[in-house]
C-alpha cells in the first residue's frame, strides 16, 4: 500500500518573476538579463540563481497598489494574461513582480505621475536601503510610500511571457508568471543580503554555458526559460519576440522511481 503523499494537496501560492533585460554596456551580440543567487537557507531553490521575483501579497491587489498601475487596467491586464490566472490577480502579479524586484534589487521600476527625474536619481542608496528597511520591518507600507512621492508602475511595460506550475507531490508549490522588461538605465544593484546574496549580468547564452560547466546552480524551469531568452540580437528584439508568444501554462509532473527516489518529468 503505498503512502499517500503529503504534498500531493498542496495549493500553488501566487509568484511573479522579473526578467530584466539590458543591452551590454561593452557591446556583445546579446542582451544580458539580471540574475540573483538565492541564499543557501532559501526554503526553496537554495544557492540557485533565479529572476528576481516572489510571491504575490494581497497588498498587491489592494485598491492603492492598483490605483498606481500606469496604462493597465485590472481588465486589461487579465486580457493579456488570459486564461493563465484569475482575473482578479492579474493586475497584482505585474505589481508583484515590480515590488519584489525591488526588495531584492532595490531598482525601482517607478516614474513621476507628471513626469521629471527617476526616482532613484533623486535618492540615494543609502536612503532606499533604509526604505526597504522599513518595509522589511514593517514600519511603512511600500505602495503608500510610492503615492505619497507621486510615483507610478510603468505595470504596461510588463511583456507577459511563461507560466509554469510546481508539480503536484512536492511540498512548496508556486504557480509562477514570468515578465520581462528593460531595465532602468543609471540604476546599480544593492542585493538585500538576505533572501539573495549576490548578482550578475550575463547574456542567456553565458548564462546556460556557465551552468554546463558546473560555475553556478540554475533550476530546471530557469533552463528553459533562458533557452526561450538566449539569441536575441538586442533587448529590443527580445521584448518583441517575446510579446508575440502565446503563453501555455507548464505543468511539469513528479515521478517517484522504484528506488523510491524523485524526477521530475517536463512536458
Amino acid at each position: 500500500q503505498p503512502m499517500k503523499n503529503p504534498g500531493m494537496n498542496v495549493t500553488p501560492r501566487q509568484a511573479a518573476t522579473l526578467v530584466l533585460f539590458r543591452d551590454p554596456p561593452t557591446g556583445g551580440s546579446e542582451p544580458e538579463v539580471l540574475m540573483v543567487e538565492r541564499h543557501g537557507r532559501s526554503n526553496f531553490g537554495a544557492g540557485a540563481f533565479v529572476f528576481p521575483g516572489g510571491v504575490l501579497e494581497p497588498e498587491d491587489c489592494s485598491e492603492t497598489a492598483q490605483g498606481l498601475s500606469k496604462d493597465l487596467s485590472g481588465e486589461e491586464a487579465a486580457r493579456v494574461m488570459a486564461p493563465t490566472i484569475a482575473s482578479g490577480n492579474a493586475l497584482g502579479v505585474h505589481i508583484a513582480a515590480i515590488r519584489e524586484t525591488f526588495e531584492e534589487t532595490l531598482i525601482l521600476l517607478a516614474e513621476p505621475k507628471n513626469g521629471g527625474p527617476h526616482p532613484s536619481i533623486a535618492h540615494s542608496y543609502e536612503e532606499l536601503r533604509k526604505v526597504r528597511e522599513r518595509f522589511e520591518g514593517q514600519e511603512l507600507e511600500f505602495f503608500a510610500w510610492l503615492a505619497d512621492l507621486g510615483l507610478v508602475l510603468p505595470t504596461r511595460d510588463l511583456v507577459y511571457f511563461a507560466h509554469w506550475i510546481t508539480p503536484e507531490g512536492l511540498p512548496i508549490r508556486f504557480s509562477t508568471y514570468f515578465f520581462a522588461c528593460r531595465a532602468p538605465e543609471h540604476l546599480d544593484v544593492h542585493i538585500d543580503d538576505n533572501e539573495v546574496v549576490q548578482h550578475l549580468w550575463a547574456s542567456p547564452s553565458e548564462i546556460l554555458a556557465r551552468q554546463e560547466e558546473g560555475k553556478l546552480r540554475l533550476m530546471d524551469p530557469t533552463i528553459r526559460n533562458l533557452e526561450v531568452l538566449a539569441g536575441h540580437p538586442s533587448t529590443a528584439k527580445a521584448l518583441e519576440a517575446l510579446g508575440r508568444r502565446t503563453v501555455e501554462t507548464i505543468m511539469p509532473k513528479l515521478r517517484i522511481e522504484e528506488d523510491g527516489s524523485k524526477k521530475i518529468i517536463y512536458p
